[in-house]
C-alpha cells in the first residue's frame, strides 16, 4: 500500500541508537511511504544519506555488523585484547583516557566507510532534498547545509563533519574544523520547516545534545521516538543493536496504526475478537464478583452496582494512568500481566499469543523453584529496592526481582501488617501489580472453563 503523499524525514542523533532508524525505514518501507526531503544530524546525517540513496540493504548490513573499530582507529595496547579475551574489542569507556591523551578519536575508519558506501551521485540524481546540521568549531558557528550547496565529492566529508562526535578528532574541510551537529541542535527539524515542508516524520532516537521542541504550528508532524529506554549512545553489543532496531520497526508500525497497544505490540489476529469477548465474558461475570472484591480497593462497590459501566469505572481505576481510557479493557489488563511477568517487550503478539503467553509464565511459575513464597530470598521493600538497582546499574536482568513473584511472596507473609505494609509499598512501586491479579484472575477461570 503506498502513501499517495510524500514527507520530509527529520533524524535526530545519538551514536549506536541510530539503529533504531534503520528499523523505522523498514516500517516505512512496508507503508509505501516516500520522502521528499531528509535532514540529520550526528548519526542521523549517516542514515539519512543511506536513506537517500535508497540503499536499505547496505544500511541493514552495516548496522548488524559495526564495531567500535569500524568507526575510530583503536591503540595497539588494546587491541591486544582481541587475542587474549576472545576477540572482544574494548568498550568505549576503556578508551578515554587514551581519548583524553591524543585529543580525542581518530575517525578515520568512519570517514573511509563513508567514503566507500556513500554514492554521491545516485543520492544528487534521486532529487531528494538532503540536509545536514554541523558546527564548525573554526568560526563558531552552527552550519545547517543542504545537498545543493555542498561542493561535489564533499557529501561524505560533510556527512563525517555532522557526526563528528565531540570525543572524536574534528573533521577538516578545506581548512575549516567541524564537530557534531547535535551539540547545536540534535534534531534538525527547522530545517525543513523553514525549507516548506508541512508533512514531517521526526525519528528521535533519545540522544544526547540539544533537542530542541519542534515548532509544528501549521504542519502535519508525526513524532517518532524509541518507547522503551535502552543501551547508551556508544553501546556496540550486538543484541542490543538488533533490539533497537526491532523496536524502531514497532514503534513505527504501531504509530501509523497497524499496531495496537501501549507497552507492548499487538497486531490483529483472526481469533483475537473472540479471546475478547470470551475474556470480557469472564470479567463481568457475577462469579468473578466475589474474587474481585478481595483485589479492588475496599471503596469499590464492584458487585453491588447499577452494572457493567460501575464495573468498567472500578476496574479501570485500578490501572496506571496512562492505561486508564483505553478503549479496549482486556488489552491493558493483559499488559499490566505482562508487566508483572517481565515479558518480552520487543515483540509483535496477537492478543490471543499475548494471553497464552502470560498463561505459560504463570503456570511455569507454579511448577518452577522461582514460586516466590517458598523460595525468595529478597523478603522486604528495601532488598528489593537495593537489588533492582544493582541490577539497572549492571544492565542484568534476574527473575527474582519480577514484580509478580514479590507479590506473592509478600502475600504469603503471616502477619497481617506487614503484609499489609509491604504489599501496599510494592504496589506503589508496580502500579500494574493491582490490574495483573484481576487478569490473572480471569485466567483462572478462562483456561479452566477451556
Amino acid at each position: 500500500m503506498s502513501n499517495p503523499l510524500p514527507y520530509a524525514l527529520v533524524l535526530g542523533g545519538g551514536g549506536t541508537k541510530g539503529a533504531y532508524q534503520i528499523g523505522a525505514w523498514r516500517a516505512f518501507r512496508e507503508l509505501g511511504f516516500v520522502f521528499d526531503a531528509i535532514t540529520g544530524a550526528s548519526v542521523g546525517a549517516l542514515n539519512a544519506g543511506l536513506i537517500a540513496q535508497g540503499s536499505y540493504d547496505l544500511g541493514l548490513e552495516i548496522w548488524n555488523d559495526i564495531a567500535l573499530d569500524d568507526i575510530v582507529s583503536l591503540p595497539a595496547d588494546l587491541l591486544e585484547r582481541r587475542e587474549n579475551e576472545q576477540n572482544r574489542l574494548p568498550s568505549f569507556a576503556e578508551i578515554r583516557g587514551y581519548m583524553l591523551k591524543n585529543h580525542g578519536l581518530d575517525a578515520r575508519p568512519l570517514r573511509d566507510l563513508l567514503h566507500a558506501h556513500i554514492d554521491e551521485e545516485k543520492i544528487r540524481s534521486s532529487g531528494i532534498d538532503l540536509g545536514i546540521t554541523t558546527y564548525e568549531l573554526t568560526n563558531l558557528r552552527q552550519v545547517e547545509i543542504f545537498l545543493e550547496d555542498i561542493p561535489a565529492g564533499q557529501l561524505p566529508d560533510y556527512l563525517l563533519a555532522s557526526a563528528s562526535f565531540p570525543a572524536f578528532r574534528s573533521t577538516e574541510i578545506e581548512g575549516r574544523r567541524f564537530t557534531d551537529g547535535g551539540i547545536v541542535d540534535n534534531i534538525p527539524y527547522r530545517m525543513v520547516k523553514n525549507r516548506g515542508y508541512r508533512r514531517i516524520i521526526v525519528v528521535d532516537v533519545s540522544g544526547i545534545g540539544i533537542n530542541r521542541r519542534p515548532d509544528i504550528v501549521g504542519t502535519q508532524t508525526v513524532y517518532l521516538k524509541n518507547s522503551i529506554e535502552m543501551g547508551g549512545i556508544m553501546d556496540f553489543d550486538s543484541e542490543f543493536i538488533a533490539t533497537f532496531m526491532e523496536l524502531g520497526y514497532l514503534d513505527a508500525l504501531r504509530v501509523f496504526g497497524r499496531l495496537e497497544g501501549i507497552h507492548y505490540f499487538i497486531e490483529k489476529g483472526p481469533n483475537d475478537d473472540i479471546v475478547a469477548r470470551e475474556l470480557k465474558d469472564v470479567l463481568f461475570s457475577q462469579a468473578m464478583a466475589g474474587t474481585l472484591s478481595g483485589i479492588l480497593p475496599a471503596e469499590s462497590d464492584f458487585g453491588s452496582g447499577p452494572g457493567l459501566q460501575t464495573r468498567t469505572r472500578e476496574i479501570r481505576a485500578t490501572l496506571p494512568r496512562e492505561m486508564r481510557d483505553y478503549r479496549e479493557i482486556i488489552i491493558p489488563l493483559a499488559e499490566c500481566a505482562a508487566l508483572s511477568l517481565d515479558l518480552e517487550r520487543v515483540h509483535c503478539y496477537t492478543l490471543e499469543e499475548l494471553v497464552r503467553e502470560i498463561w505459560r509464565a504463570t503456570q511455569e511459575i507454579e511448577r518452577s523453584d522461582l514460586d516466590a513464597a517458598r523460595h525468595l530470598k529478597y523478603r522486604s521493600i528495601l532488598e528489593l529496592i537495593k537489588r533492582k538497582w544493582s541490577l539497572i546499574n549492571h544492565r542484568e536482568s534476574d527473575k527474582s526481582t519480577m514484580p509478580y513473584l514479590y507479590d506473592r511472596a509478600f502475600d504469603a507473609i503471616g502477619e497481617k501488617r506487614r503484609r499489609g505494609i509491604y504489599l501496599s509499598a510494592l504496589r506503589r512501586m508496580y502500579p500494574a501489580l493491582a490490574p495483573a491479579r484481576i487478569f490473572l484472575a480471569v485466567l483462572e477461570r478462562y483456561f479452566a472453563g477451556s
